[in-house]
This record gives structure tokens, sequence and C-alpha cells, in this order.
């Protein structure tokens, strides 16, 4: 009987390594982009911009129309936020589909809350779709586009 349980210990061990091992490209995507999001809401901008394209494109839609070309501009936009006390970006809802191992499309739901330095606090939520392109082995995003919920 001592024999059979660590048979199950071991199985058990393996299937949960091996689930993390062979995890496939959709969980890949959406893993980066969730670590993208958890370097963002600790304000490690830096890290953030890791999970960011050169050529990312943003529309940001919810509280300003604007289109940010680039990295760069994506960057200063980002700057700009952490001179806040508080800002905070949940996304969730994910459906992710992948096409040809190399580009996702992941959709989902979002709230973003950015606390002023007057301490008042803004909360804009909608839709938004992300893609993400698989370069040198890693995820980045490429495009985003935000947009509010209508009643």
């Amino acid at each position: 009987m001592k024999t059979f349980m660590h048979s199950v210990a071991v199985l058990g061990l393996c299937f949960a390594v091996s689930t993390n091992i062979f995890a496939g490209d959709k969980e890949d995507a959406l893993a980066a982009l969730n670590k993208g999001i958890s370097a963002f809401n600790s304000k490690e901008y830096q890290t953030y911009l890791t999970y960011i394209a050169d050529d990312y494109e943003a529309f940001t839609g919810v509280g300003t129309p604007l289109l940010h070309m680039g990295k760069p501009a994506w960057a200063a936009f980002i700057s700009g936020l952490g001179q806040l006390p508080s800002v905070s970006y949940q996304q969730q809802q994910n459906t992710v589909r992948v096409y040809n191992g190399n580009t996702s499309l992941i959709n989902g739901y979002f709230v973003f809350t950015v606390v002023g330095k007057d301490g008042s606090a803004t909360t804009q939520s909608g839709r938004v779709t992300t893609a993400m392109v698989k370069q040198d082995g890693k995820w980045l995003l490429v495009s985003s586009h935000f947009s509010p919920m209508f009643l």
C-alpha cells in the first residue's frame, strides 16, 4: 500500500509539472499578458515595457480617442501615470485565439482605476482587444484597442 501511495504521489507530481512544461501557445500568450499587467500594477514600468513590441499601437478610446503609435509614445504615456498615487488595471473573462503559432488575439473586459494627486478616484471600464506576436520565442503586445461599454 505504501508503494502504491508513493506511485500515486509521483504520478501526480509528474502531471503537475508536465502541465506547466507543455503549456500551449494560448496559455503562454495569456501568461505573458498577465505578467505585463502585474508589472504595470506594481509600477515596474521598465519590466512592463519588455512585454511591448517596438511598433506597438494602442487606442485608449475610453477617456481619450488618442492613438499611441510606437513604444516610445506608449512609454511616455505610461511614465505620466507613474506620477499618480495609484493606478491599477484588471482584465478578465479573456478569450484567446492563436493563429500560426505566432499571433494571438485576446478579447476581454477591463477596469482601469486612477487615483489623482488630490485623492479622487476615476474608474474606466470596457472591452479590450489585444494582439500579440511571438518574437524570438517571447509573446509581445503589438496592438491594444480599448472601448467603453454601451448601455
